[in-house]
């Protein structure tokens, strides 16, 4: 990348982390007459145009995030496409937000007729495999089956042409726990309709680069439930929850299919952007997620729902 368009991508990226998304765009454009082969400049564009509702062009411009690797994949599993007979390796490439969020895709093509492999991380497999997503599920370090074509997560969109007429299969909840693991979580709540029972995460990897950025106190979270609620935390912890002025239970979790089991339990779930709102948004559980200023791509800048899960309610931050 020479110098001029890598101080336009820089000045964009300062604009879109201000939310000024017309003037990074502008600038962007001009970075691209430069270059029209800079992957940056194209990633950045799409994570533009996500914010800002252009949906579809957005997920053509997402693939150049993996463009080096596996090339041109926009249109490739297209409604008019025949993949019957074919094998599709669909492999995560980012957190387990995205793994989960991207799951989704796995059903739409299973409907079309072709064998769906998922790679996905471990800590996934058992939940994807329970929920029957794929036809198989294996975790990133196992050996992977033949298969016709692989796809990383973040190209699907462009791949099967998101935001053009295509709805997005599984917005109402596509996962499906363990009915053991629900009724052991289920017998150490409260019973149901005595009081409304809230999870709560307000906190996420804190190995994850933007933590402190998504991340907030617990009373800052505790201050969205009502004095009656009984509240679940969803930060696994071995250790009773001290220093509020409510009580809080608490679990500790063998993998996300547990955690997903307790949520199927709750009324409500409130969360910041963590993994916490995928699992609650694909199990179709009434949830509100509390976005940053500067929030990530996938929740748009003023949009009060969703796109991707109908049981998200979103709460921005405004800047001070």
């Amino acid at each position: 990348m020479n110098t001029v368009t890598a101080q336009l991508l820089h000045e964009s990226q300062l604009l879109y982390a201000q939310e000024r998304d017309d003037e990074a765009l502008a600038l962007l454009r001009q970075a691209l007459e430069l270059e029209p082969a800079s992957r940056e400049c194209h990633v950045q564009l799409a994570y533009v145009f996500f914010r800002t509702g252009r949906v579809y062009e957005a997920a053509q411009e997402l693939v150049w995030l993996w463009a080096p690797q596996f090339g041109p994949q926009g249109g490739l599993l297209a409604p008019g496409v025949d993949l019957s007979g074919k094998t599709i390796l669909l492999s995560a490439d980012a957190g387990l937000g995205d793994s989960i969020m991207f799951a989704r895709f796995a059903l739409m093509l299973r409907h079309r007729g072709c064998r769906v492999v998922l790679q996905v991380q471990e800590p996934l497999v058992r939940l994807f495999q329970l929920s029957d997503l794929a036809d198989v599920v294996v975790s990133r370090s196992e050996d992977v089956p033949p298969h016709d074509l692989r796809l990383p997560f973040h190209n699907l969109m462009a791949a099967v042409g998101v935001g053009h007429a295509l709805p997005l299969m599984g917005s109402a909840g596509y996962l499906t726990p363990s009915a053991a693991d629900v009724a052991h979580f289920a017998s150490q709540l409260p019973p149901p309709r005595s009081r409304r029972t809230v999870g709560i995460c307000w906190q996420g990897n804190p190995n994850f680069p933007n933590d402190k950025l998504r991340s907030v106190s617990l009373d800052a979270i505790l201050r969205f439930t009502d004095a009656n609620d009984h509240v679940v935390s969803l930060v696994p912890t071995n250790t009773p929850i001290e220093g509020t002025s409510m009580a809080i239970q608490s679990f500790a979790f063998q993998d996300i299919a547990e955690t997903a089991a307790l949520i199927q339990c709750l009324d409500y779930v409130i969360t910041v952007d963590t993994m916490v709102c995928h699992l609650s948004g694909a199990l179709g559980v009434p949830t509100l997620l509390l976005n940053r200023f500067n929030g990530c791509w996938r929740w748009g800048k003023d949009q009060q729902r969703s796109i991707w899960y109908d049981a998200i309610e979103i709460k921005r931050l405004v800047r001070s």
